[in-house]
């Protein structure tokens, strides 16, 4: 009896931890939602005004709705993986792409917010001059470099972000610095 009261203890004590976990993901979910979701409001509200004459100016403000909108997207998705995680549903998907090309488009994603700081130039280095095609979960890997980016952007203000992509033997190396 004593055993199975200690067998109950710890696991009322990991259910505990996983609900603290739980509520702190919730919590950093809902604060970072609401980033993009600012500026689809105020850019939406002004184009639905019509009172911008200026066609540059309705493309800049669309590409922010677009921008922020993919974002508000990625965050929904990446709520979902958790779920999936723990629910035990959680799939790779395995595909064959071009890193390179993957890369390309993060970085073009990036560099009008890493412009908007001054200070702070991206620069993308490749050892590989050809398309390095990998077997991997392109979703799950652009996330990451995603991720990677977004940390290397919040604690640099100024200097330069390196995204560094090379072939070391049989493996390839894609480092932020």
């Amino acid at each position: 009896q004593d055993k199975l009261i200690k067998e109950l203890e710890k696991g009322n004590e990991e259910l505990k931890y996983r609900d603290r976990l739980k509520n702190e993901f919730i919590n950093v979910a809902a604060h970072e939602m609401r980033t993009p979701i600012q500026p689809i409001i105020v850019f939406s509200e002004l184009l639905s005004q019509a009172r911008i004459n200026n066609k540059e100016k309705e493309k800049e403000y669309s590409d922010i709705i677009l921008r922020n909108s993919k974002r508000l997207m990625q965050l929904s998705e990446n709520v979902l993986g958790v779920t999936r995680i723990e629910g035990g549903s959680f799939f790779i998907n395995k595909e064959k792409f071009n890193l390179k090309e993957l890369i390309t488009e993060i970085l073009r994603e990036y560099e009008q917010t890493i412009q908007l700081k001054t200070n702070l130039k991206l620069i993308y280095e490749s050892s590989e001059i050809n398309e390095i095609i990998i077997e991997a979960d392109r979703n799950r890997l652009c996330q990451v470099i995603q991720n990677l980016l977004k940390n290397a952007m919040q604690f640099t203000n100024e200097g330069s972000i390196t995204v560094i992509v090379q072939r070391k033997e049989n493996e390839i190396l894609v480092s932020i610095k």
